[in-house]
């Protein structure tokens, strides 16, 4: 990762995430105009049943959705298994 994304790129994000989150989604739907959507995915741990929200990063294709979860760049997948 390079230093300004770790640096600049990581902490704004995670800063947005905060922003949208606290606000339930009325601010930062999008992180600055001209760039993708934003929303907020809640769901519940099938073993744990604790809840939790995400943002996560979409965009219209035709008449379907395409909804990005990146885990910010980061190299391990999301559900934090290795294929």
């Amino acid at each position: 990762m390079p230093l300004w994304e770790r640096y600049l790129g990581v902490p704004l994000l995670r800063l947005h995430d905060k922003i949208y989150q606290g606000t339930n989604g009325r601010v930062g739907h999008r992180i600055l105009p001209g760039t993708p959507p934003n929303l907020l995915l809640h769901t519940v741990g099938a073993k744990t049943g604790i809840q939790r929200t995400n943002s996560l990063t979409y965009a219209r294709d035709g008449d379907n959705y395409l909804i990005v979860a990146s885990k910010g760049g980061d190299r391990k997948p999301p559900g934090g298994t290795t294929t």
